[in-house]
């Protein structure tokens, strides 16, 4: 869905990307929703949302971080390369996608790291939702 809305009365638009994350075995994990500006501008960093829900195997959410049901977003397209925070207030407990757009489809990694550093990993694929 596109929404035009109005910053410093420049008009922009929103878009939402339905999204997966799975896991290194290519198991699904989450199933979400990202809102962010469309179409994304290289080298302005960026505020969204996401909202999720979990789907993967039993005994795995506490293996994913902070990644189940919604908040505030950061990113950034530098170099061709969509950066996305999670949860961008926090110094731990950290999600980030890492991942590359291509008109309407957004493919990557993500990270779930800790103060101890990567805890998990595993990919990520979004697509731009036409409704």
């Amino acid at each position: 869905m596109l929404d035009v809305e109005r910053v410093n009365g420049a008009p922009f638009t929103v878009a939402q990307w339905r999204y997966t994350t799975k896991d290194s075995d290519g198991n699904t994990l989450t199933d979400g929703l990202l809102t962010m500006p469309f179409p994304l501008k290289a080298g302005e960093n960026f505020m969204g949302s996401w909202q999720a829900k979990y789907a993967g195997p039993d005994g795995q959410r506490d293996k994913i971080g902070p990644q189940v049901n919604g908040g505030k977003l950061s990113g950034e397209l530098v170099d061709g390369q969509l950066r996305l925070q999670l949860n961008p207030n926090m110094n731990d407990n950290n999600v980030t996608f890492v991942g590359t757009v291509d008109g309407d489809h957004i493919s990557g990694t993500w990270h779930y790291s800790t103060f101890a550093g990567e805890t998990n990993k595993g990919t990520f694929e979004a697509l731009l939702s036409k409704q």
